[in-house]
């Protein structure tokens, strides 16, 4: 039988709900900066994909006001 005692209960976190409360921790500015860094690497690495970042902003979306979701939307429509 094997021993318990160096058990460590995993995480029941998905790796969604991990990067949501990344971004709930980060500022505004460093919400975009993040954003915008992420864009660039997804373009030069070929993996730019419009249909992700959508994905992940649904994610956050029910945390962010009306004004905050209007701006990320508006810097998406410039990224894409």
């Amino acid at each position: 039988m094997k021993s318990l005692r160096n058990f460590t209960p995993s995480s029941n976190k998905t790796t969604d709900e991990n990067k949501v409360e990344n971004y709930m921790s980060m500022s505004e500015s460093e919400l975009l900066n993040a954003l915008k860094q992420s864009v660039q690497k997804s373009k030069e690495n070929g993996t730019f994909s419009v249909e992700k970042i959508r994905a992940t902003i649904s994610l956050i979306a029910p945390k962010l006001s009306a004004e905050q979701l209007e701006k990320l939307e508006k810097i998406i429509g410039e990224i894409s």
